[in-house]
């Protein structure tokens, strides 16, 4: 299940969801793209997509690493929902 807009334009969806996941434990990009076995940039594309398509932030940078926005958490708790 993902949400799109247009033709194949993914917004958020079971990948992106996991990626935050990810992101929201050790508040690391980089921890999440090991634990996923993905690339930085992969993991950092994903998410810049989903910001754009969506109009809003999903991560903020905290020190060195990263924070989800209360907006990611409530789109996460959504999405969860009805998967």
């Amino acid at each position: 299940m993902w949400i799109e807009v247009m033709e194949d334009n993914v917004v958020f969806g079971l990948g992106r969801y996991r990626i935050l996941k990810m992101i929201e434990g050790p508040g690391s990009m980089h921890a999440a793209a090991g634990q996923l076995q993905m690339s930085y940039r992969a993991v950092w594309m994903g998410i810049r997509t989903s910001e754009e398509r969506i109009g809003k932030a999903l991560i903020v940078r905290e020190g060195k690493g990263s924070k989800l926005t209360p907006f990611a958490e409530n789109l996460m708790k959504q999405f969860f929902y009805f998967f």
